[in-house]
């Protein structure tokens, strides 16, 4: 899956803040969430949890960063 639908429109997988990229904006969001610094919630939450498993952890944080740096891709 490469964007989640919902009623404010679409969003990928991994573009937290639903500006169309995954770009380092998302990465430190995601960072913040899962070290309890801010609280991703609704839409932001469900594409930054890219491993599906329901929380949004290291894990996330790191597939987010490696497709910013084109290391790896979400959408394969």
């Amino acid at each position: 899956i490469d964007h989640i639908c919902d009623s404010c429109g679409v969003s990928r997988l991994g573009d937290v803040n639903n500006d169309g990229v995954v770009d380092s904006t998302d990465c430190l969001r995601i960072k913040a969430h899962f070290l309890r610094i801010n609280t991703l919630e609704g839409i932001a939450f469900e594409v930054g949890d890219v491993t599906k498993d329901g929380i949004i952890n290291s894990t996330d944080y790191l597939r987010i960063k490696y497709h910013f740096m084109r290391k790896l891709d979400l959408n394969a």
